[in-house]
């Protein structure tokens, strides 16, 4: 998906499981609402969905994932630069996998599996839809 959760290569974590990688990614998710909806809300339930989802383990799920860990989040002036119908919440977590596991294999799946659990958990008055895709800005 576009945009499409980035590893941050300038941060390392260190693995439980000797043998193991461990990669740091930021993710993103435009979270479509009406005027009413109060934005705050909007970023804490689908922050508190993105941590139910990387700790229920549903993630592990995927070929050579062994863990995902919720690190927290850093909103920036991001949201208003998008105008009043959309904010974009960042997250921060990381990923232990076996030894041959290679984010280029899995972050897709990684993604697509942490936008599923969230529009699964957050249910807000006014939350019209939850996308790993910017709405358009014109």
């Amino acid at each position: 998906s576009n945009p499409a959760d980035s590893e941050l290569t300038e941060y390392s974590c260190t693995p439980e499981v000797e043998g193991n990688n461990c990669y740091v990614f930021k993710g993103e998710m435009t979270v479509l609402h009406d005027d009413g909806a109060d934005a705050a809300g909007v970023e804490a339930a689908v922050l508190a969905a993105v941590e139910d989802t990387t700790s229920s383990g549903e993630l592990t799920s995927i070929d050579t994932v062994e863990k995902v860990t919720y690190l927290g989040d850093s909103m920036d002036d991001v949201a208003d630069a998008l105008g009043p119908l959309e904010s974009v919440v960042d997250y921060y977590y990381t990923v232990e996998t076996t030894p041959d596991g290679s984010p280029d294999e899995f972050a897709s799946e990684l993604e697509s599996g942490m936008l599923k659990g969230v529009a699964e958990d957050v249910s807000l008055p006014g939350v019209g839809g939850i996308t790993s895709n910017p709405a358009d800005s014109e």
